[in-house]
Formats: structure tokens, C-alpha cells, sequence
């Protein structure tokens, strides 16, 4: 993939994005995230590629905690100050560059790297940086999904250049393990998560139509008229038409 830069979630609509942060994947995640990064009252939360806010705003509440978001998209930033704010711990917002963070060395107590890393085109620099801001001891938890997965999810199964694209994108589980050791990291667990999402027709037609005309425009009509008659077949077989949707959760500790 030559331009990690033109798949980027900037190139979608604010509010379409957003919808990212559904009260259901917010129910789902942010619990998941708050116990896998070990997040406590007071702690201050480096949310790095925050988009939204979502899960900035998530974290902050459910466990009280001091979070930074960081997003290089100024339109997501200027979306997320605009929400109400949490009525346990706080949050606030910055427009900004994982690869080099505008901020002091060990100034946070956790850093998260949600489903950020493939959109970089310098992804290990970020991890490096992920290291320099946290405090001796601190935790760094990746978000990420493996290539082999990808091709699986919905809409993907349907598309084959839609599941190639993501598939070359997203670097190999063991190449983020490598950058997190390559950078000083003690590793401590990687999770496999299924998400398990409960799916509406309409709702992931819709999707798809803002998605292939902001990300994926190579996608060609002959290749719609074939996919999404089966992507419709799949989903009138099931009662309930459920994506297992597998996601990685890779936390490593910062010694010290």
C-alpha cells in the first residue's frame, strides 16, 4: 500500500465517523479499555488518534480520569471540544502528530492507540513517542486488527478490493509487538476480542455509500452490483445478523 495517507478516517464526514461512537460500541469498549490499560481515578490518559472523542470522553468518565485527546484532524477536534463534558474526571483536546507528540517527556500514566496505527505513515515512530510521554511503570494499550482478519468483516467479505486494501494496510500483529520491544516496552498481554456486532441492513448499505465514495472510490460498480446482493442474501438468512468482528488488544509496560 504506497499511501497509508488515503485511507485515512479525515477523509470522512464528521458525522459519519462519529457514529463510530455509538452507545453501543461505547458500552462495549470502553469498560474493555479502562481494565485492559489498568486506568485509574486521577491518572492522566494520552487518548492518541482520538478522532471524535469518543472514547476520550469514555474513559474520562467511567474511571475518573484525566484524559488528553490528540487527533491530526482539526474538523474532529473542533467536534469533539463541542460535547458536553464528563461529569467524573476531565478531558480536553489537541490537534496534533502521533508521530512527534507535543508534549513533555513522561507526562502521562497510560497511552492508547486505538485502530491508529495503520492510518501513519511513520507507524513505529508513534510508538516510540508513546514511550518518551509515559512515566516510568506506565501502560501503552494498541487497538488493532490483524490483516488476516480483515477480509472477514462486513462489508469487506463482500468486496474483494475493499478487503485487499484493508488487508495490505494494517500491519501484522507481530510487527506491532516488534515496535512496542523495539522502543523499550515490556510486553504484558495480547487479547483477542470479539466484538460481536449486532448488524442492520439499511444501516451498513448506508455506511458503505459514504465509505467507497470518501476511502474507497476504487471500488468499481460491476464489483457493488456483485457484492451487495450478496451482502443482502447474508443478512435476510439470519434472525439476527452478527459480525464477530475480531479486534487486538495489545498492552506493554514502560519499566522503570
Amino acid at each position: 500500500m504506497s499511501d497509508l495517507r488515503a485511507f485515512c478516517s479525515d477523509r470522512l464526514p464528521v458525522g459519519h465517523f462519529d457514529e463510530r461512537f455509538s452507545d453501543d460500541n461505547l458500552a462495549f469498549w470502553v469498560p474493555l479499555l479502562v481494565e485492559s490499560a489498568r486506568i485509574e481515578a486521577g491518572q492522566r490518559v494520552l487518548d492518541v488518534g482520538c478522532g471524535t472523542g469518543g472514547f476520550s470522553y469514555g474513559v474520562a468518565e467511567t474511571a475518573a480520569a484525566a484524559v488528553t485527546g490528540l487527533d491530526s484532524s482539526e474538523r474532529f477536534v473542533v467536534f469533539a471540544r463541542r460535547q458536553p463534558a464528563p461529569r467524573r474526571g476531565s478531558v480536553e483536546f489537541l490537534v496534533g502528530d502521533a508521530e512527534a507528540l507535543p508534549f513533555e517527556t513522561e507526562a502521562f500514566e497510560r497511552v492508547l492507540l486505538s485502530l491508529v496505527l495503520h492510518q501513519l505513515a511513520r507507524p513505529r515512530e508513534a510508538v516510540t513517542e508513546a514511550f518518551r510521554v509515559l512515566g516510568a511503570g506506565g501502560i501503552v494499550l494498541v487497538r488493532t486488527i490483524a490483516p488476516v482478519d480483515a477480509r472477514e468483516r462486513v462489508p469487506e467479505r463482500y468486496l474483494p478490493s475493499m478487503a485487499a486494501a484493508d488487508e495490505a494496510r494494517l500491519p501484522p500483529i507481530e510487527t506491532i509487538a516488534s515496535w512496542l520491544a523495539e522502543a523499550g516496552f515490556d510486553p504484558l498481554e495480547t487479547r483477542r476480542v470479539l466484538r460481536n456486532k449486532r448488524l442492520d441492513l439499511a444501516d451498513e448499505e448506508r455506511q458503505l455509500a459514504v465509505e467507497a465514495r470518501s476511502r474507497y472510490p476504487f471500488i468499481g460498480a460491476a464489483e457493488l452490483e456483485q457484492g451487495l446482493p450478496r451482502m443482502r442474501e447474508d443478512a435476510w438468512a439470519h434472525d439476527e445478523w452478527i459480525d464477530p468482528r475480531p479486534t487486538y488488544l495489545l498492552k506493554a509496560r514502560k519499566s522503570g
